[in-house]
């Protein structure tokens, strides 16, 4: 037999030896597609802290390499603290927001600028002893208040007197009376001695005897109460 009849095919063979080789070369392809896929993850943009965009891969375990040291504060720590700024800043209420005042808490306080803990601590102490404010202008009157926060402050607030505290000057102990701020001993035992004799109804006996002036009783006004029980 001559080698040349080793490479001699009939017309049948070459189409089965051509539909043979297709099926190799689908299959070829298939089987590198599938690789690709698997063996190979595309990149994904990771946005870093410091908002510039880093290449990484999606699938990797990992960790980046690390940054070499410039000699300045790291991004990360950098960026922290440039984030809890921001976050401060934008924790203010914006302009023309009315906190009331007598219902705020130090972390509402706080939020309004120009207040940060120290003030929003001695503000709440304040109206703790007045039993709340009748007015914002008493804010002059928390302790280190000077005039011009209190300028750039009282513009925030206003005040509800329906959460003002009353005195119930024919009922509290003498103690009770003198611990507001705007009502001295004399003044609380006075009070104790002339109800005693008579409830007190209004102003009228307290004036009379010269235990107020007329700037204490503005001041005293919204505080004190003349209730009686039935």
């Amino acid at each position: 037999m001559s080698w040349k009849n080793l490479f001699y095919f009939s017309k049948g063979e070459r189409r089965t030896l051509a539909l043979l080789l297709l099926l190799i070369s689908i299959g070829a392809a298939l089987i590198s597609q599938v690789g690709n896929k698997t063996g190979t993850a595309k990149p994904q943009i990771i946005v870093r802290p410091d908002n510039t965009p880093k290449a990484m891969l999606a699938d990797t375990s990992l960790p980046p390499p690390a940054e070499p040291d410039l000699g300045s504060r790291p991004k990360a720590e950098a960026s922290t603290s440039q984030t809890a700024e921001a976050y401060a800043r934008q924790s203010k209420y914006p302009k023309g927001t009315k906190v009331e005042i007598n219902t705020a808490d130090t972390a509402s306080l706080k939020m309004v600028p120009g207040i940060a803990s120290f003030y929003a601590r001695m503000i709440a102490e304040c109206r703790d002893r007045l039993g709340g404010f009748y007015s914002v202008e008493q804010l002059r009157e928390v302790y280190k208040m000077s005039e011009e926060r209190y300028l750039a402050l009282k513009d925030w607030f206003y005040a509800d007197t329906l959460f003002v505290a009353p005195l119930f000057v024919n009922y509290l102990p003498m103690d009770s009376l003198a611990k507001h701020p705007y009502v001295s001993s004399a003044q609380a035992l006075a009070i104790c001695s002339l109800r005693r004799r008579e409830p007190l109804r209004n102003w009228d006996r307290l004036t009379a005897a010269g235990l107020f002036t007329a700037k204490d009783r503005e001041r005293l006004k919204a505080y004190f109460s003349f209730f009686l029980k039935e």
